[in-house]
């Protein structure tokens, strides 16, 4: 009996590290440096269903890589996916990347003014943070600010207003945000408990207007997180 009360507290302590790892990373830690990295995004919605609440086929895989990189306080945040997947971006861009898509290969989406960051809140639904049209969920990290949109890393879009976070996953494998087969509604008058706790994601969402209420331009979201200290 002894044995066994000594495994399960082994284990209950793996597990608390494990969600300490997410909870207080290192950059906690003065002058350590950690990043986040994320593939295999999904691209959601479309113009008529931005948030595609039913997954596939309005919720797809793409090409895509993101980096979400924190050091002495001061955070970064870099994604780049393959244009071909979503070339209608093309037609709410302004400036050179709306008139050609010959060559076109990559976009390249850099974060590079905060305006605002937050670390363990509530984001989404009625927290007054992020998109309302969303199910309320918990961030280990969230902030809004100006995002620049580059063609090939040479031709530069207008500079989009964004909210991004990573923190407990609302998308399920089909893409579908649901719970229990119930798929998620805004209208919905009991709207907790659509997120995974045990699952991490990365959202990005991009709107032409400096609003989390305008219409959305784009929406990402890598399910697939690996996080590593040091530079």
């Amino acid at each position: 009996m002894q044995n066994k009360t000594i495994l399960w507290l082994l284990v209950g302590g793996v597990a608390l590290l494990a969600l300490l790892s997410w909870i207080l990373p290192a950059s906690n830690s003065p002058g350590t440096a950690w990043t986040i990295s994320g593939e295999n995004p999904w691209r959601i919605g479309t113009p008529e269903e931005p948030f595609a609440y039913g997954g596939a086929p309005n919720a797809t895989r793409i090409d895509g890589s993101a980096v979400l990189h924190g050091d002495a306080g001061e955070l970064s945040l870099k994604i780049q996916v393959a244009l071909s997947s979503i070339p209608d971006l093309l037609l709410t861009s302004s400036g050179d990347a709306s008139t050609s898509t010959e060559g076109i290969r990559t976009l390249d989406i850099e974060l590079i003014e905060s305006i605002e960051e937050w670390a363990s809140v509530e984001i989404f639904g009625d927290s007054a943070r992020g998109d309302k049209r969303l199910p309320e969920t918990q961030a280990r990290f969230a902030g809004i600010g100006r995002f620049r949109l580059r063609i090939d890393a040479a031709r530069t879009t207008s500079k989009w207003f964004g909210f991004w976070a990573v923190g407990d996953a609302l998308r399920r494998p089909d893409g579908a945000v649901r719970k229990q087969g119930l798929v998620f509604s805004p209208l919905l008058r009991d709207r907790m408990g659509f997120s995974d706790a045990a699952r991490q994601e990365l959202t990005l969402l991009l709107y032409q207007e400096a609003s989390t209420n305008a219409p959305v331009i784009l929406l990402l979201v890598f399910p697939d997180l690996e996080m590593s200290s040091g530079s």
